[in-house]
């Protein structure tokens, strides 16, 4: 399976021949239009080990969905998913607002 452009296009990025920083910016588009991810902050640097991604994300299935559309793209390289989930605080009790002495 691959990432289809818009176009309905295969959106497997060449793995030679391509500078690393359009392969970067390519896969950091493609997670940001991608239904199942959706996400901007995502940090992509290739090297010769593999694919890094580092950033935060806003639950465990869209960081899966992050690693499963990055191996979509280049099947040829491997993966390294260090993107964090995000923790938000649980709400407080709501604050009172008011003058004092009503």
């Amino acid at each position: 399976m691959t990432v289809e452009e818009r176009d309905g296009s295969d959106a497997r990025v060449p793995d030679s021949h391509v500078p690393d920083a359009y392969v970067e910016a390519h896969i950091q588009d493609a997670l940001a239009q991608d239904e199942r991810v959706g996400e901007l902050g995502v940090e992509v640097t290739l090297t010769p080990a593999g694919v890094f991604l580092t950033g935060e994300v806003a639950s465990p299935e869209r960081r899966e969905a992050i690693t499963e559309v990055v191996v979509e793209m280049l099947p040829d390289r491997e993966v390294h998913n260090q993107t964090e989930v995000m923790e938000y605080p649980e709400p407080g009790d709501a604050e009172q607002l008011g003058s004092a002495g009503s």
